[in-house]
């Protein structure tokens, strides 16, 4: 049943991830072209900062996920509406702390920007993108937990996807008939109120759960622990923008509009190599409750394989083709330069670094280990925002890019350290020795495909270039993992006909 549950959740999880995508696309594309770089840059700014409040819940789902795995497993009724009633009554607390800090932004940071875009634009697009993490606070939050912690991702993403395109379709239309940005993230943000309805009725039919008034005894232990990786993890990823914002001077709104394309690119590969994690992480939390550390040591081995083996191929792929893509993508738009090389090396830099944190990460999440790891998170967000603000001072856009990557190469070091050492031991020599092999790989196919000139100037050019360049990449992959690595591709086939086998029985 794990193993179903967790294939479900990955392939639900990566068609959303894929409906993400083109939705970013399509409609960025189209948001760039009717309302310039400088709006683009403004919204995207004001989307990190959004996302950067969600701190205030304060690692209430992480905990409440973690918290609700043995009830779960024991069918303990009590118990699981005891936790989901404290889940409920924290995120209620978290939601008027998030609207109060919501309307002192509103008068603050317009003040910023004010000599770029006029004070109420700014001011009205803060109360409309805040609205999606309103509807999470006061209505989702809660039932994303219990469906999470129960291995159902897959229901949220089913409608989640089904919100998302029916948000890009109004979206697409709103933006060609002539109506303002607002309108448009007014209707995006209503989107999002239909998907807590379905998983609302889901939840109703298939559950027979109460949100307990009497939480007594329910502390959710690793709250505070995860509430400090949640602040590093909004850091680290959801503040470049708004140094950019702060520090780049009188064109920082065209800067952030050139990085918000390019990060839009970045992020949606990395949502999509990390959904499998994130669909796989209570899985791995069910398994460490059985304490089989001979089979969790194979297991993980087959999945930091699998990671590695993807990143590496998506991460090299996307190092050859992002320039290209970029130039295409952005045409017709002229009022800021996306034609930069330095960014594409920046940019797969952060990715790789990123990515040889996760097969690690997803253990310290699966495992509860919050409140251990707390201050090496904190350091990580320290890093990052000194060296960012420092760098951007001195090389601008580059320079926040490049105190990123300073703190993913010492955090992925860490996690990766931390897993030997106190979840899944004996796995560094492993772990390094795969790195070492595909970084090698990756820079010796870019490097190759860096001395040959290839003219892309559509869509269809593009899409055959792409095509070329992941076929052979992938085979190179392949081959050289079959060379190295033969068991562990062997297992991987066999765990995916085995899946297979019991899907179609």
């Amino acid at each position: 049943m794990r193993t179903k549950k967790a294939f479900y959740n990955i392939l639900t999880t990566l068609i959303l991830q894929i409906i993400t995508i083109i939705s970013g696309f399509v409609v960025n594309k189209l948001f760039v072209l009717y309302y310039g770089s400088s709006i683009n840059g403004m919204v995207g700014g004001v989307n990190q900062i959004i996302s950067a409040l969600v701190l205030i819940e304060a690692g209430v789902g992480a905990a409440a996920t973690l918290a609700l795995y043995d009830p779960l497993r024991e069918s303990n009724i009590n118990k699981i509406n005891k936790i989901l009633g404290a889940t409920k009554s924290f995120y209620y607390r978290s939601g008027i702390i998030y609207i109060l800090v919501i309307l002192l932004l509103v008068w603050i940071y317009p003040q910023f920007i004010s000599s770029q875009i006029d004070t109420y634009s700014v001011r009205l697009i803060i109360v409309i993108l805040s609205l999606g993490s309103i509807i999470d606070y006061f209505f989702f939050g809660k039932y994303r937990v219990l469906l999470t912690a129960d291995q159902k991702l897959y229901v949220i993403n089913i409608y989640q996807g089904i919100s998302m395109l029916l948000s890009m379709v109004a979206s697409i239309w709103l933006i060609y008939n002539g109506y303002s940005y607002f309108i448009v993230k007014f209707v995006a943000a209503v989107m999002l109120f239909i998907r807590f309805v379905a998983v609302k009725l889901y939840i109703n039919k298939n559950y027979n759960v109460e949100f307990s008034k009497d939480f007594s005894g329910i502390n959710l232990s690793q709250r505070w622990g995860a509430f400090v990786h949640q602040i590093a993890t909004v850091v680290v990823f959801n503040t470049d923008v708004i140094v950019i914002t702060l520090f780049g001077g009188s064109t920082s709104l065209l800067l952030a509009g050139v990085y918000v394309v390019y990060n839009m690119i970045y992020t949606a590969l990395s949502n999509l190599v990390g959904s499998i994690t994130n669909s796989l992480i209570p899985s791995f939390g069910d398994l460490l409750l059985e304490k089989d550390y001979v089979k969790l040591y194979n297991i993980f081995s087959n999945f930091e394989f699998l990671v590695f083996y993807i990143i590496y191929f998506v991460y090299t792929c996307f190092t050859v083709l992002l320039g290209p893509f970029v130039n295409v993508y952005m045409q017709g738009v002229t009022d800021a330069n996306y034609n930069d090389g330095n960014l594409v090396i920046l940019f797969s830099l952060m990715a790789v670094l990123q990515s040889i944190r996760i097969p690690s990460n997803t253990m310290i999440g699966a495992s509860g280990h919050y409140k251990e790891t707390q201050w090496r998170a904190v350091l990580e967000a320290i890093i990052n925002i000194v060296f960012s603000i420092v760098l951007a001072g001195y090389i601008g856009i580059y320079g926040v890019l490049i105190g990123t990557i300073i703190s993913f190469l010492y955090r992925s070091v860490d996690m990766i350290l931390y897993n030997n050492k106190y979840i899944v031991k004996n796995t560094l020599q492993k772990t390094i020795k795969r790195i070492l092999l595909n970084t090698a790989s990756m820079i010796f196919i870019v490097y190759i495909f860096s001395k040959i000139s290839v003219s892309v100037s559509s869509y269809f050019d593009w899409i055959l270039y792409a095509s070329l360049i992941s076929i052979i990449v992938l085979a190179y992959y392949t081959l050289l993992n079959y060379i190295f690595e033969k068991k562990e591709i062997i297992n991987i086939f066999n765990l995916a006909k085995s899946i297979m086998h019991k899907k179609r029985t």
